[in-house]
């Protein structure tokens, strides 16, 4: 999800590990462009950063060609941020967009091509080619993220009341852009007490959180969004074939979304 630390960790990855690549470049789709444009931005800045003036080819292949030779032969890494904005809204996740699936071949080659190089997807939604059952065959990796129940995250955030940031950072599921948002809140109403905000045991939902469950609602296909109202609905657990049935959805569709 948005606001939960993907971007952060990232950076500071490559913080720790600038000596272990020969070229680094970080993109984002937030505006996607082309697969085609893409290539020619990496090439570029490859150009440069390796010293070498040869031209970019004409055709998208050989510069596939070109960028897997360089993968090749230096230990290049390569960040892609955003990459949910190349897909379809309103879909089952990972669906390209027309205009961008061109990505989808280059995120294959990327997984079955020898090369020493990496590239990270930040992406708010998963694709196919995110996925491997061989890792051994394949080196891909989703990584999950974990620490988000430790208090060190409310540092510096001027909040008091020490002993009750774990029940707050609970509440709020860890999320960072969440918590940053409802610190400024108990700030600004409740003079830092984390304690005074939780005696009042409700669940604050601050304008800019609504804003962003709009927007990921939104971009929800119809059966996804019609899952999450019947969750809303519920009061307690329930089984996976209930709901199923309570949607009138086959086995098939269920699983897919």
């Amino acid at each position: 999800m948005s606001g939960i630390g993907k971007t952060v960790l990232v950076k500071r990855f490559v913080d720790l590990n600038l000596e272990q690549f020969e070229v680094i470049i970080w993109r984002s789709l937030k505006y996607p462009k082309s697969l085609d444009l893409l290539i020619n931005d990496l090439l570029n800045v490859c150009h440069v950063e390796t010293f070498h003036t040869t031209s970019i080819p004409k055709y998208l292949d050989d510069k596939l060609k070109k960028i897997f030779d360089l993968f090749a032969n230096k230990k290049c890494l390569i960040i892609l941020d955003d990459v949910q904005n190349i897909f379809i809204t309103g879909q089952i996740a990972g669906q390209y967009q027309p205009e961008y699936q061109d990505y989808q071949n280059f995120f294959t080659m990327i997984s079955e091509t020898q090369h020493q190089s990496n590239i990270i997807l930040i992406s708010r939604e998963q694709c196919a080619e995110m996925e491997s059952l061989d890792q051994a065959l394949y080196p891909i990796k989703c990584l999950e993220l974990s620490g988000l129940d430790d208090i060190n995250i409310l540092n510096d955030t001027g909040l008091t009341n020490e002993n009750s940031y774990l029940q707050l950072i609970k509440f709020y599921e860890g999320n960072l852009m969440y918590l940053k948002t409802i610190a400024t809140l108990i700030k600004k109403n409740y003079d830092g007490q984390v304690s005074e905000f939780l005696a009042e045991n409700t669940l604050h939902i601050t304008s800019k959180m609504q804003f962003y469950f709009r927007e990921v609602f939104n971009h929800l296909s119809p059966i996804e969004q019609n899952i999450v109202l019947q969750l809303i609905q519920l009061k307690i657990p329930i089984f996976r074939e209930d709901l199923r049935q309570s949607l009138n959805l086959s086995s098939v569709d269920f699983n897919n979304y």
